[in-house]
């Protein structure tokens, strides 16, 4: 199932099983293996480096799910201490 994240730039990215990582230096990959290939305007993937633009805009939705998760925890442990 595909899972692409659309850029405000036209470009868009279907990481590997959704995933995105980051590394310790700030380098982005995507999926289990490697660089982020880019789907452009040509229909075609190729690897190209994210603009500043796009890096912005995947780090905002990566902060949001990360922020997600940590509000689903955040509300399971609520219920756990309940009982």
């Amino acid at each position: 199932m595909r899972h692409p994240i659309k850029f405000s730039t036209g470009r868009e990215i279907d990481p590997n099983g959704s995933i995105v990582g980051l590394s310790e230096s700030l380098r982005v990959y995507e999926g289990y293996d490697g660089p982020i290939d880019i789907m452009d305007g040509d229909d075609q993937w190729k690897y190209e480096p994210l603009t500043q633009v796009e890096a912005l805009e995947l780090a905002c939705i990566m902060i949001d799910r990360w922020a997600a998760l940590r509000d689903m925890l955040q509300n399971e442990l609520k219920e756990i201490n309940k009982q």
